[in-house]
């Protein structure tokens, strides 16, 4: 696209806000100046994802063609690998669930990659909890050794491959110490991840009493 087809371009996107915050224009004119600039901004994502994400966020919500423009605005991100800013604005729009999610990890790993880990522990509780991980496992990095404990704690329950990946003397530390409801959960864990010979070399490893050593034998 030329210079002077963005300027055009962005002239109508100008018009249009006008337009919709000085009185009603007509929703056939509001549509098509929309339609208009949605189909350049998908003409422009694989060519100039920065240039077509500004058309997806000034275009803003609407009746047709919300979910492509929110799923390509967040292709878009991810290839300028965006700030936690842009972020957040493509958040304010409301994506649907399963773009949300992929948006709020996104926000996560460019909150670390800015240094912002306060930020991240805080985004991290937002996430749902099959992502949660993800985050733990950027905390491992942190400087903040109360963080980085915090962070192991939850994965050596929740993703225990990851924690025994990143340091394996930890997680068998942390395993030893583990409560028999986190352990069950663990072991669990082990089993969605592929590993149930693990899961059941861990439950062998321990003896319990009463309800939990009933629960125990049946998990194994």
């Amino acid at each position: 696209m030329t210079r002077a087809s963005l300027i055009q371009l962005e002239a109508v996107l100008a018009a249009a806000i006008a337009a919709s915050a000085c009185g009603a224009p007509p929703v056939a004119d509001r549509s098509e100046a929309r339609d208009q600039i949605l189909n350049q901004a998908f003409a422009l994502a694989s060519t100039d994802p920065s240039q077509a994400a500004t058309f997806f966020a000034d275009v803003g919500p609407g009746a047709e063609l919300e979910y492509a423009r929110m799923a390509s605005w967040a292709d878009c991100l991810e290839r300028l690998e965006a700030s936690p800013e842009t972020w957040r604005r493509y958040l304010e729009d409301m994506p649907p669930p399963s773009l949300a999610h992929r948006a709020r990890l996104a926000l996560v790993k460019a909150l670390f990659e800015a240094g912002e880990i306060g930020a991240v522990v805080r985004e991290r509780v937002l996430l749902p909890a099959e992502l949660q991980p993800h985050a733990d496992e950027l905390l491992l990095a942190s400087s903040d050794p109360a963080i980085r404990l915090e962070a192991s704690r939850r994965l050596a329950v929740t993703a225990p491959r990851r924690l025994d990946s990143h340091d394996r003397t930890l997680d068998r530390e942390i395993f030893t110490a583990l409560a028999p409801p986190d352990l069950l959960d663990r072991v669990r864990a082990w089993r969605r991840d592929g590993a149930p010979s693990r899961a059941a070399a861990e439950l062998r490893s321990i003896r319990w009493r009463g309800d939990m050593e009933a629960e125990r034998r049946r998990e194994l």
